[in-house]
């Protein structure tokens, strides 16, 4: 029979993660409040609002048949008397070779805390580098805001646990196998995006038929390309799209994006944490914003050429293009397999077409 988590015997360093927790608060991203505390309407606080019990009943968990890992969150939905105060937290419970898959969280940098067993994680940047290492039991990882990220139980006969530790009342969460797969974004768009066949996108399964689809051109102008532009929040792209060609599911960490349809008509849409999808077709000079950290995507459907502008909030928005990151970023075949619900060979063959470059 599967071993139960010996959660509870770790559940001490809960106090130890809280006090780390300090250094994702240096950088919390929620907006200062005016007050000690945001009280709820109606009625009088007392100390009870301040307790939440909502993870006591983790003491005795069993995992027994899960192949994914448990997450339970204290955000502010769940605990009101976070919001306003820039922190919540997760428990992650993983079984035997247990995984979290692939996500990003917008609004907070993630400050994790192994609290048993070992755990491979890892992190992929803008610059398409990823960043991993093997952690052991009180071992602290930091996943940076809006970045791709994953954890992986490597031990095949143990449970893991562990601590997500959030600079946010309300970091928000976008699994990325969910969010391209079961949002609604239609199968053209992602065949499109995934070098591949509507076939096989609508049948959830990754084939290696890389069909050299067009992609937009982008011209980026940060403050790495106008070192002007340091200090003062703000930068553009200039956006080509070629008939039937698109922009890639991605994902801005570091800011919002406003975009401004110069020429022709263009199909946009983006995913929330909720994985809803929110999409319109846009006409020229029509504006539509992709909110900071939400994956989002744009396709000409028409014959022509289409031109638009992408406005930012920040000098260096950074720039998470979901098939690159996820594909050739270096995360294992293995890892990929268990996220996608697919074949290891499936996997080599996406990255041994070297797609997403043609």
């Amino acid at each position: 029979m599967m071993e139960r988590p010996k959660v509870h015997q770790k559940f001490a360093a809960i106090s130890l993660a809280f006090a780390l927790a300090a250094a994702v608060l240096v950088n919390a991203g929620d907006p200062d409040i005016l007050k000690d505390f945001l009280a709820p309407l109606g009625g009088p606080v007392t100390a009870e609002y301040f307790k939440y019990t909502g993870l006591e009943p983790l003491l005795n968990a069993n995992l027994t048949g899960a192949t994914s890992a448990i997450v339970t969150k204290a955000s502010m939905k769940e605990f009101p008397a976070l919001e306003g105060q820039g922190t919540s937290v997760a428990v992650i419970l993983y079984p035997p070779s247990g995984m979290n898959p692939p996500h990003v969280h917008p609004r907070g940098a993630e400050l994790l805390i192994v609290l048993q067993g070992i755990l491979e994680v890892g992190f992929v940047d803008t610059t398409n580098r990823l960043y991993k290492q093997t952690l052991q039991t009180l071992d602290l990882f930091i996943f940076p805001k809006g970045l791709v990220h994953y954890q992986i139980n490597t031990q095949n006969n143990t449970a893991a646990a562990a601590l997500g530790i959030f600079g946010s009342a309300n970091a928000g969460t976008v699994s990325l196998p969910t969010t391209l797969f079961q949002s609604g974004i239609s199968p053209d768009i992602l065949a499109k995006a995934f070098k591949t066949d509507e076939e096989t996108i609508a049948k959830g399964i990754l084939e290696a038929n890389l069909t050299g689809k067009k992609t937009a051109l982008v011209a980026k102008s940060t403050m790495k390309e106008f070192p002007a532009l340091e200090g003062q929040g703000v930068s553009v792209s200039l956006l080509v799209y070629p008939p039937s060609g698109m922009n890639l599911p991605h994902i801005h960490p570091r800011s919002a994006e406003l975009l401004m349809l110069l020429q022709g008509s263009l199909e946009v849409g983006f995913v929330d944490t909720t994985n809803t999808l929110y999409t319109e077709t846009l006409k020229p000079l029509d504006l539509f914003v992709f909110p900071k950290g939400l994956v989002h995507f744009q396709v000409n459907k028409e014959s022509n050429v289409t031109v638009a502008v992408g406005m930012f909030g920040s000098a260096s928005a950074g720039t998470v293009s979901l098939p690159t990151s996820i594909f050739e970023s270096g995360i294992r075949v293995d890892i990929l397999a268990k996220a996608f619900k697919t074949d290891e060979e499936t996997i080599s063959k996406l990255i041994q077409s070297n797609f997403g470059n043609k």
